[in-house]
């Protein structure tokens, strides 16, 4: 797996928890979605930090020269799309997890030998889908998953739109359980 796969799936990996503490997550945030917002702003900057830095201290053949290089051009490869998740949480289309946020930074600061997809579940429970299956979407990260769901998680289609990874349509879908890819009546 790529750096920038392991990144984009951090950002977008699908069934986290719900939010309920018997679930998994951890209690709502008291912050306000425009509160929310800035917070997960400033959590993109630590944890875009974190692996940068991770990738110095772990990586025997690192990506990027330093851990600068790596902060830059992460934000230019995931700013637009992290642009729209700030977006996206300060509307109430998706909840931001400050408990989760800290764990996440927390795993990319941890030791070398932690499992990629181990960080990669913590950091996927700090955005959480707040549209209801039928409902519009800018991106899959807003489709929540309907209670007692244990599928791959729900996606944002704009009618027979590409498989996953070109689901994100460029103008609003709608949050959906199954792909219409898999569609006879989609080409």
């Amino acid at each position: 797996m790529t750096r920038r796969t392991a990144l984009f799936l951090s950002m977008c990996i699908a069934g986290c928890p719900s939010g309920d503490p018997a679930d998994g997550g951890s209690e709502a945030s008291t912050l306000t979605p425009d509160e929310a917002a800035v917070a997960y702003a400033a959590h993109l900057d630590a944890r875009t930090r974190a692996s940068c830095d991770r990738e110095q201290r772990c990586e025997d053949n690192p990506t990027h020269a330093t851990a600068e290089d790596c902060v830059v051009a992460e934000q230019e490869a995931f700013g637009v799309h992290q642009d729209r998740i700030v977006a996206s949480i300060a509307d109430g289309n998706s909840l931001y997890d400050d408990s989760a946020a800290a764990a996440c930074e927390e795993a990319y600061a941890g030791p070398c030998d932690t499992d990629t997809l181990d960080i990669l579940t913590v950091c996927g429970a700090v955005v959480e889908g707040n549209v209801a299956e039928g409902g519009d979407c800018i991106g899959h990260f807003e489709c929540a998953e309907p209670e007692g769901h244990q599928g791959t998680g729900p996606f944002c289609f704009d009618g027979c739109t590409p498989a996953i990874g070109d689901e994100e349509p460029s103008v609003a879908g709608t949050c959906t359980l199954t792909s219409p890819v898999l569609d006879e009546a989609c080409p």
